[in-house]
């Protein structure tokens, strides 16, 4: 699943629940008219995310971002070239883990 994907699955979720990968590294990513992404619409088809709370904090992403010494916790504007390197460096999105975390999302909406 890549981050397109995911976005098309998780439509309904504000925000999106943090993304979870095979090496279980994880990372908030987001995209809308309220966050730091390209276009600023509500939707799937982003060109650029805001990515927040990379935990473990990835080195590979600081470089790419040309901000080594940062110790921020969100960056807006991020490209989906580098969106989705990054993720394939962590093996990809878990896709187990999110399809189980968006169902039960979904059930506790429905209970709600």
């Amino acid at each position: 699943m890549n981050i397109e994907e995911y976005f098309k699955l998780s439509y309904k979720h504000f925000p999106r629940p943090q993304i979870v990968c095979r090496d279980g590294f994880t990372v908030s990513i987001q995209g809308g008219k309220y966050y730091y992404s390209i276009p600023k619409k509500n939707g799937s088809n982003f060109e650029e995310y805001e990515l927040g709370f990379p935990e473990p904090s990835d080195s590979w992403l600081l470089e790419a971002l040309n901000v080594p010494d940062s110790k921020e916790d969100v960056f807006g504007y991020v490209p989906l070239r580098i969106v989705n390197t990054l993720l394939e460096r962590h093996g990809g999105i878990d896709e187990d883990k999110m399809l189980s975390i968006l169902t039960m999302m979904e059930l506790t909406d429905e209970t709600s």
